[in-house]
């Protein structure tokens, strides 16, 4: 096995190189940037049924907390996880230096200078978007006067152009780069990032970013229900029935399910039930909501969905309903929940970690004390 780093040889070293049996060549290159001259001839001469091109993987959730993450609290642990990215050598190091929100020198070096590979406009636009680690629309871009940046930004890899827009690729860098920016420069950024986001209709993000620009921030308006801690609907009283709980049915979902949204990104996983039935939800949810909205509008804390109704899981919450939905506390999160037969879909719309337990119990006669929250209550 050979194996080719940073900095990689000239291109006329790979025309020498040719497929050999039993010989493995290893390439490794950053996530940011181009192709290198270098590994374009090699996959312009080697068959391509002998190349193989893959990302190196983040460390999943059950990986970090059997490892480096053993013995911290699952609060600790999922902010080390999300701060770090998943990415095995920014975690060491930061558990190395005690704090989920160290700053390892040697990592930010590196950040640092594959951001210099841009053009110095396309840099400053990095800069100013980090400043909202999560995804956003290309309105905001044209409000902030970068958006003739965005594709040469996507294009070496920064950013990734999804279904709410655009994110970062890697989000754990995102205060790397912040950092970077002087007390004044940052506070000024951020009012102009309130201000898109005045412009875009969004008024989570803006009432977000006026907060870190050092203004008084009036509570916004125009929030999803789920949002609103007043609203009248949540003086009533969360139903209950009794049912006995049959034999445990066949989930396709697993019954260990893991959600990580590293920036506000949509994860999640669908359930389909085809008879009444009783969910046993239980597990560990760590979710960041800043001043328990999110950071933009679309943002949602874990929540299970279906037939028109939802069921969101928030910090420190009281019991609530309102008209289409139910909020209940994440703390302990353990609720058996019955559930009609339909489609429903369990996901996370904020940056966190849901280590999750599912067990689906047939309906059956009995008094066991059960949610009935997303159907009436039936005869068995």
């Amino acid at each position: 096995m050979f194996y080719f780093g940073d900095p990689l040889p000239p291109r006329e070293a790979a025309y020498g190189l040719r497929p050999t049996p039993g010989q493995v060549l290893v390439v490794a290159r950053s996530a940011f940037g181009e192709d290198p001259a270098f590994l374009l001839v090699l996959r312009g001469s080697f068959p391509a049924e002998i190349t193989v091109a893959e990302p190196v993987p983040r460390l999943t959730w059950p990986e970090a907390w059997r490892g480096p993450l053993r013995g911290y609290s699952f609060p600790e642990a999922a902010r080390f996880y999300l701060e770090s990215g998943g990415r095995a050598e920014l975690l060491k190091e930061m558990v190395a230096m005690g704090s989920p929100e160290a700053i390892p020198q040697r990592i930010r070096a590196q950040v640092l200078l594959e951001a210099r590979y841009l053009s110095l406009e396309a840099r400053k636009a990095l800069e100013v978007l980090s400043l909202h680690p999560s995804p956003f629309p290309e309105e905001l871009a044209e409000a902030l006067g970068v958006a003739q940046y965005l594709d040469e930004l996507e294009r070496r890899g920064w950013l990734v152009l999804g279904e709410r827009g655009y994110r970062f690729a890697e989000p754990q860098f995102c205060r790397f780069l912040i950092a970077e920016l002087a007390q004044g420069e940052r506070l000024r950024l951020h009012r102009l990032m309130a201000e898109g986001f005045r412009k875009v209709g969004d008024p989570v993000a803006e009432a977000y970013h006026r907060y870190w620009a050092g203004e008084d921030v009036c509570p916004p308006t125009g929030l999803r229900p789920w949002q609103e801690p007043q609203s009248p609907a949540s003086e009533a009283g969360v139903p209950w029935m009794q049912v006995g709980l049959g034999p445990v049915r066949a989930l396709e979902a697993p019954q260990e399910a893991v959600l990580v949204s590293w920036g506000g990104e949509e994860e999640g996983l669908c359930l389909e039930l085809e008879e009444p039935a009783v969910l046993h939800i239980s597990g560990n949810l760590y979710q960041e909501l800043p001043f328990g909205l999110g950071l933009v509008q679309d943002n949602f804390p874990l929540r299970l969905r279906g037939g028109g109704y939802a069921i969101y899981f928030l910090p420190r919450a009281a019991p609530a309903v309102f008209p289409g939905g139910t909020v209940l506390p994440q703390e302990p999160l353990d609720y058996r929940l019955f559930l009609p037969p339909g489609p429903y879909r369990l996901e996370l719309g904020v940056k966190g970690v849901a280590h999750l337990h599912l067990r689906v119990h047939a309906v059956k006669k009995g008094q066991e004390q059960v949610l009935a929250l997303l159907g009436q209550p039936v005869k068995v």
